[in-house]
């Protein structure tokens, strides 16, 4: 019986961000490889690197020359001296899941010998040091002599576990453009590079979280004060956490409840009800890579026992990847199937198996990823950080772009080699990527597991069970009428002059009258409504669930690329005619 086995992880945090001193990307990796090459004892590791699987960088897909490497796991290979050995290369497409992902997947290959032998997972973040470069030209030309590498022709493999489909051009609206100055403009997921914007735009992000953010509080029946609470007193602890490992964490800092969600200059608020402290920050030099082989293979190396943390399960699953045509707006089903299966998998139960977890470290890119994860876990609020995050989270550990949960990975590995004789023998990976939408996990655990290594095929989870019907669609230009509120944020001014002011509110609903009944859209306030965005910042009851009048502006439409004459769907707060439209609509029977 196949069974796997992480032996080695290696994490490197570079603060020499000023050129000539920082790093390429390719010498990130290559660094992280090196240190987990010594974590597992012995040497020459990587020179038998047979299969070599890298992160893409944030960095890479904003690169002023595309593209930043022709292959970037074999420019990886060739600088840790594993070029003439390496057969299988592999770059993961965007997204916070895609770590977990590729050991999944890795791990299925080894399991039906597509690979014999060593196994490596490397990515880095180095936003820091772009963001400098950017600022100065003669850093800006330096960084391209050095860092873009084009010497290999071929092109590297891409992870399948994640089927491209085909959407539909106009209904695929997810997001407004934050930093464009015409608050009415809106952001379109269409492809671009054959990716799609929001894994290009990570400003669109923030917006979309706090959406479901929002949606979140209303289900649950919190207020924003109890929310913001639950938030600065659960990410205060994640600080306290990240302050114990200053050699990887980007922000070793304690930082208090109040600090983090109450608004000040420097905790500005993004997108309500996020603040600052609240977010993931991407400006960061970090990297990190895994080792993993056969249980047979680590024998036959002769890696000291004590290094080996077996992989018992995991699961991957992917939503509705267009957030408008999800059934729900406060959570996703894709990350439960993800989370079952993999509990599934290592031959656990999810609720009397939740007391032999020793660590856990769940995606922390927004507060929301890490409720909703805590929520099908069955952990109450109540409970230490501890069990939330090994690392200390996205906003605080650092968040690497793509490549945090390789960190996540590492650390989870070190926590359980500690571990002495006890009945809490598991750790958990909970990995997401792009809006909620891919969802990978891992549980790993020192002890031989009984059973053999398998991994259901993630193509099995079709996401149309967790999409809307026919009926409920969506509609890019609904008929004027009326409108409830699904979910909603207002987006704020982030700019040092005007922090904290806001700008224009952002809603997803439903039609409640009109022949468009029951369908979804997406609306913004005017850019002169401060009404309407008072209305919904300032409202003591949840917005969501409450009524707004909605209509087309045909005046101002939109031309985003290929697309043209997009029309702008404005939504106002109601008036009194509006009510009586209401109640005109409820007495004909129209609602």
């Amino acid at each position: 019986m196949t069974r796997i086995v992480v032996v080695g992880v290696g994490r490197f945090t570079d603060r020499n961000y000023e050129f000539p001193k920082a790093l390429s990307p390719v010498e990130m990796c290559a660094e992280a490889c090196r240190r987990a090459e010594r974590d597992t004892g012995r040497d020459g590791i990587l020179k038998d690197v047979v299969a070599i699987g890298t992160i893409p960088s944030f960095c890479e897909m904003r690169f002023p020359v595309k593209p930043l490497h022709s292959n970037f796991p074999k420019s990886v290979a060739c600088k840790i001296g594993a070029a003439e050995r390496v057969k299988y290369c592999v770059h993961a497409f965007p997204g916070g899941n895609g770590p977990q992902l590729m050991v999944n997947e890795f791990a299925e290959m080894i399991a039906k010998n597509e690979i014999n032998g060593v196994a490596l997972i490397t990515g880095c973040e180095i936003l820091k040091t772009f963001d400098n470069a950017m600022r100065r030209r003669e850093s800006k030309e330096y960084m391209i002599k050095k860092w873009v590498d084009q010497t290999h022709k071929d092109r590297p493999k891409r992870t399948n576990a994640r089927p491209r489909r085909t959407r539909r051009d106009i209904e695929n609206v997810v997001n407004m453009y934050a930093k464009c100055p015409n608050p009415v403009r809106q952001f379109v997921n269409i492809r671009f590079n054959n990716q799609p914007l929001e894994h290009t735009h990570t400003h669109t992000q923030v917006h979309s979280y706090a959406m479901f953010e929002n949606a979140y509080r209303a289900r649950h029946g919190l207020s924003t004060e109890e929310s913001n609470r639950q938030i600065g007193r659960m990410y205060s602890e994640f600080t306290e956490i990240a302050s114990k490992s200053p050699d990887h964490s980007w922000y070793p800092t304690v930082r208090t409840s109040h600090e983090i969600s109450n608004i000040s200059d420097s905790n500005f608020i993004v997108s309500g009800p996020y603040t600052k402290n609240m977010c993931a920050i991407e400006r960061v030099n970090q990297s990190a890579a895994i080792l993993i082989m056969s249980e047979t293979e680590a024998k036959r190396r002769d890696i000291p026992r004590d290094r080996w943390i077996y992989l018992h399960g995991c699961g991957d699953a992917e939503d509705v990847e267009v957030i408008t045509l999800r059934k729900h707006l406060d959570r996703s089903e894709a990350m439960r199937s993800a989370y079952c299966e993999a509990f599934r998998s290592a031959k656990l139960d999810m609720v009397r198996d939740r007391h032999r977890f020793a660590c856990r470290d769940l995606y922390s890119c927004f507060p929301i990823a890490v409720n909703a994860a805590r929520r099908i876990l069955g952990i109450s609020e109540s409970v230490s950080a501890s069990e939330l995050t090994v690392t200390g989270g996205l906003a605080f550990h650092g968040g690497p772009g793509n490549n945090y949960v390789s960190h996540s990975i590492c650390a989870v590995v070190e926590r359980l080699r500690l571990l002495g004789s006890t009945n809490r023998r598991f750790g958990l990976v909970g990995a997401n990527g792009g809006f909620l939408t891919e969802h990978s996990v891992g549980i790993y655990s020192p002890d031989r597991p009984r059973h053999e290594f398998s991994r259901k095929d993630p193509s099995i989870y079709n996401p149309k069970p967790y999409g809307l019907s026919s009926k409920h669609c969506f509609t890019s230009e609904p008929e004027d009428g009326i409108g409830r509120i699904l979910a909603w944020t207002v987006v704020h001014d982030t700019r040092k002059k005007f922090r904290n002011q806001s700008r224009h509110g952002i809603v997803i609903g439903e039609m409640i009258t009109g022949r468009d009944r029951s369908k979804r859209f997406m609306g913004i306030t005017n850019s002169k409504d401060t009404s309407t965005v008072n209305w919904l910042l300032h409202n003591k009851i949840n917005p969501v669930g409450s009524n707004v009048r909605v209509r087309v502006d045909r005046k101002n439409p939109l031309s985003l690329g290929q697309f043209k004459d997009i029309p702008n769907v404005i939504i106002e707060k109601l008036g009194d005619d509006d009510n009586n439209e209401l109640v005109e609509a409820a007495s004909s029977s129209r609602l």
